[in-house]
């Protein structure tokens, strides 16, 4: 760990995000995996899938920079039209290194990608192979056409309950290592805890410490009490039962929209009687969807708990 680089960022998911594959939190197969990729200096055009937060985006980047390629970068929650990939990725893919480099298109969210544009990948991926490989990253593998899928390597990032237990025990050493890093006071024991219920988002782990962190210069037992979204969600819940909005309003400022509408479900059964669940699921699917298109992601949470606030009947 201590040879890990330290990036200058002040952010620290990016200060601390991996340059090496022997730096980023996986099971040594995966491991195993990429250190043979890098090795043999072929890449294969692949497919990362898993949830937020495991990585996936790392390793590609991780890839690039140990063989030198030269990269392309898309973020394809943003640059997601037809036009885009057509012009940008083509022009990059089809054209020789000046340095005489290996070249790799990343397309980050690539789920966000739509079927034409992706179908615009398809022949473009089989045209430009001997100069250009392919990684794409998704948290939701069944929105990647299956053209697609069918000319890459699927990576799928879910681990088994074994793999688990030593990634938490990476995971909370890592956040040692940052928090040590920063000259962050912490308390190992409810580091220990909090790293174990938020798993497996490390960037959201890491995100979450530097907030607590700039806050309160400290991470103790009050600290994370106060700020666990469970000890807020049941605030949350009470306003709701009482119907007063503005401070359902409030208390909404203070949660992470990206975990709410999980955390939420999870309560359901305790808070919510039998007849109305499967209404209240709904809508927070609809929300959840609606989460990842929106520009603001706070209004949309409120709009979803607005819903609920009418349409729930509490135990």
């Amino acid at each position: 760990m201590s040879n890990m680089q330290i990036g200058t960022s002040s952010i620290w998911t990016e200060k601390y995000r991996p340059t090496r594959i022997a730096d980023v939190i996986l099971p040594k197969r995966f491991v195993d995996l990429f250190d043979k990729i890098i090795s043999s200096e072929e890449i294969p055009n692949m497919i990362f899938a898993g949830g937020a937060g495991r990585g996936k985006t790392t390793i590609a980047t991780c890839i690039s920079n140990e063989i030198g390629c030269d990269k392309l970068f898309i973020n394809a929650s943003l640059d997601n039209s037809i036009d885009h990939i057509r012009y940008e990725v083509q022009g990059f893919a089809t054209t020789s290194s000046l340095m005489g480099n290996k070249k790799l298109v990343i397309l980050d969210e690539s789920d966000r990608i739509s079927s034409q544009g992706q179908d615009s990948l398809k022949g473009l991926i089989e045209q430009v192979h001997m100069n250009c490989r392919f990684i794409f990253t998704t948290n939701n593998l069944a929105k990647i056409i299956a053209p697609l899928q069918s000319r890459a390597q699927l990576i799928d990032f879910s681990f088994t309950k074994e793999d688990l237990k030593d990634l938490v025990i990476q995971t909370f050493k890592r956040c040692c290592f940052i928090l040590e890093s920063e000259g962050i006071e912490y308390d190992k024991k409810i580091l220990a805890e909090f790293v174990q219920k938020r798993y497996p988002d490390i960037r959201k782990i890491i995100g979450d410490l530097q907030k607590y962190s700039r806050m309160h210069g400290k991470i103790d037992l009050e600290i994370m009490r106060f700020n666990d979204n469970e000890g807020i969600l049941g605030d949350l819940i009470q306003e709701l039962k009482s119907k007063k909005f503005n401070n359902v309003r409030k208390i909404a400022t203070s949660i992470d929209p990206s975990s709410f509408y999980r955390d939420f479900y999870e309560q359901i059964d305790d808070v919510l009687v039998d007849s109305c669940k499967p209404e209240i699921i709904l809508i927070l699917k609809d929300s959840a969807y609606q989460h990842g298109l929106t520009v603001d992601q706070e209004i949309n949470m409120v709009g979803c708990l607005i819903q609920i606030m009418k349409s729930a009947n509490w135990k």
